[in-house]
């Protein structure tokens, strides 16, 4: 229960936004969206950031440090909402590097814009914080079990920023976004559409072979997340986190199936997926990345860099491997997401499906990715 004075607060839009991390995938169309929704902006990211988008929408911008009492303050200054977006990913980063940006970075950007006099906060979680669901479809008030430093510093951040808010009468909401996808992503879901360009590219493209069914895969595309952001900004109860992922969790296959055919392979399920089989090819994979991963990674980079030379692609996509990704195949990775949708959220891609359509043409129009092969050997045009 909220007090009409607080009511009446939350039906004025706010004067100004504060994004940080605006330079950045997520970032970026966040300040997009909140623009097209007539929001003054301000853009913050770090010193050297690329903040030259932001500017052609008209916004501000400014540069922050999070470990800068001073930039944050003049970043804060005269904003109402803040999106906390500004976080380290990276699952090799060392836990202190980790805690001095994700959890101690993020309280203190709530301090800065509790001092500003902002009304409300929202925090960029993660659904990392549940680690390997407990159960399918897990809630937000489900068990925190991170597996890894990035998963436990999204934790720890959220329960910080909350206990600022909750000192300081600041209204912090969080959310936790599943896997994200989308137009300038440069890592998870456009490693895999990298990787499978070298395939479609070639002379010799044929069937991809693929398991049917296997563990279910949650994932949303970069526009519904800043969507959801600024939804709960203006409708999330303070106190309060909430799961943003597609309405659709989609087995293994069916999600290897929307990779392939968005890259314009064809597809073929050829291994009835097999619990026991899959976690001991797991287990090897997991033994196996330690002593081969610096090798196959450092193959795979020189593939892809040949290949971005061959086709005058820009080289924006990191490809690699990375051992903790290997977690998310051990098991259903999927999130209710019945919360956000009880405030009148509704998605504009509810299933990878359409969503890595357009976003593999965004990747080949930016030249990203290449075009696949056409039947004269010459680059297909669509």
């Amino acid at each position: 229960m909220t007090s009409a004075g607080t009511d009446d607060a939350r039906s004025r839009p706010p004067r100004l936004a504060l994004v940080t991390g605006a330079g950045g995938f997520i970032g970026s169309h966040l300040v997009e969206h909140l623009r097209e929704s007539g929001l003054a902006v301000r853009a913050a990211d770090v010193p050297g950031a690329d903040l030259s988008a932001a500017r052609g929408l008209g916004c501000e911008t400014a540069s922050v440090s999070l470990d800068d009492p001073a930039s944050l303050a003049a970043a804060c200054a005269g904003a109402d909402l803040v999106f906390h977006v500004a976080a380290i990913f990276d699952f090799r980063t060392p836990w202190p590097r980790l805690e001095q940006v994700n959890v101690a970075g993020a309280a203190a950007m709530a301090e800065a814009a509790a001092n500003a006099g902002a009304q409300r906060l929202v925090f960029f979680s993660s659904v990392g914080v549940y680690g390997l669901p407990a159960v399918r479809g897990i809630g937000e008030d489900g068990p925190k079990t991170p597996r890894n430093g990035y998963e436990r510093s999204k934790w720890l951040g959220e329960q910080a920023v909350m206990e600022v808010g909750r000192r300081r009468g600041l209204e912090v909401v969080a959310i936790r976004p599943t896997l994200v996808y989308g137009p300038r992503s440069r890592f998870g879901h456009a490693v895999m559409l990298a990787l499978l360009s070298m395939r479609a590219s070639s002379r010799r493209a044929g069937p991809v072979p693929f398991v049917d069914g296997g563990p279910l895969v949650h994932s949303v595309h970069v526009r519904d997340v800043a969507r959801a952001a600024r939804w709960v900004s203006e409708r999330g109860e303070p106190g309060h986190a909430y799961n943003v992922a597609d309405r659709t969790p989609m087995p293994l296959g069916d999600f290897g199936e929307a990779l392939v055919t968005a890259s314009g392979l064809p597809f073929e399920r050829r291994w009835k997926h097999r619990p026991v089989v899959a976690k001991t090819l797991l287990t090897g994979a997991r033994l196996a990345l330690p002593v081969l991963g610096e090798r196959w990674e450092g193959k795979l980079r020189r593939l892809w860099q040949r290949r971005v030379e061959r086709h005058g692609l820009v080289p924006a996509i990191q490809v690699g491997l990375d051992r903790e990704w290997i977690g998310y195949l051990s098991g259903d990775h999927c999130y209710d997401t019945a919360k956000l949708a009880a405030l009148g959220f509704t998605w504009e891609a509810p299933d990878p499906r359409t969503g890595l359509r357009d976003t593999v043409r965004w990747y080949r129009d930016a030249r990203w990715l290449p075009r696949p092969r056409d039947g004269s050997g010459g680059a297909a045009d669509s």
